[in-house]
């Protein structure tokens, strides 16, 4: 399936696809009405494989509307795995995935008008995300909640996107508790940063907040920082 898939979408991250993943696909059917069943492996040590996705969808297809909607698991293979559901359609008007979802954790949809006003909206939010599952974690190496909620609007070229991103009880190796905090927005004119915090219980390690102007191409940030090192997240990532 890869040399299939690679023949009609070359990557230029190919060959560390190809090293680290392995796929297979089923599908069964006709041309209106198709059962698809996926599945995506880890690879380890270049040949072990451990499951990573495993999704079941069904397509349904007239004269001028195509609809599809499944459900997919990551890490089936993990007491912490995680299922989730989608829903998208497609006609001469939209292309528009109606829902997506990881359990009550993460949702989201995303619709492109294809109409003479082109337009793109939609958003992402999460509640709590365990990044440990998401990343399929088997220890304590890596964990932490998120919450977030980012928008866009408009062209579908050069939307508008913005909201926050909010990091809690993050722990990496060694290092944490951390929670960080960012509140942005960009656009085809530039990037602003409204707020950035990275805290330690009650003391504030970084401050940051600026303005990225890109027609002008000027750049104006202010960082300031009390005890934090950025030595110690290297450190941390090379043991």
């Amino acid at each position: 399936m890869d040399d299939l898939f690679y023949s009609l979408w070359r990557l230029p991250q190919r060959r560390f696809v190809q090293d680290n993943f392995a796929a297979s696909l089923y599908v069964h059917g006709n041309a209106t009405q198709m059962l698809i069943r996926a599945t995506i492996d880890r690879l380890e040590y270049g040949f072990e494989e451990r499951p990573l996705l495993q999704a079941t969808a069904n397509l349904d297809r007239t004269k001028n509307t195509l609809k599809t909607n499944g459900r997919f698991i990551l890490h089936p293979d993990s007491p912490s795995a995680m299922g989730g559901e989608f829903d998208f359609i497609a006609d001469e008007d939209l292309l528009s995935l109606r829902r997506f979802n990881f359990g009550d954790q993460l949702s989201g949809s995303v619709t492109a008008h294809l109409t003479d006003e082109k337009t793109l909206s939609g958003e992402i939010i999460a509640n709590s995300l365990d990044v440990a599952r998401v990343f399929g974690v088997a220890d304590s190496s890596f964990a932490g909640f998120v919450d977030m909620k980012i928008s866009l609007l408009g062209a579908p070229d050069a939307p508008r996107v913005g909201g926050f991103v909010n990091l809690k009880s993050v722990r990496y190796r060694e290092m944490g508790v951390y929670d960080a905090f960012a509140y942005f927005d960009m656009d085809s004119t530039g990037f602003n940063l409204q707020k950035l915090l990275l805290n330690q219980g009650e003391a504030t390690l970084l401050y940051a907040n600026g303005v990225y102007n890109r027609l002008a191409d000027s750049l104006d940030f202010s960082i300031k920082g009390a005890g934090f090192d950025a030595a110690d997240f290297y450190g941390a990532s090379d043991k």
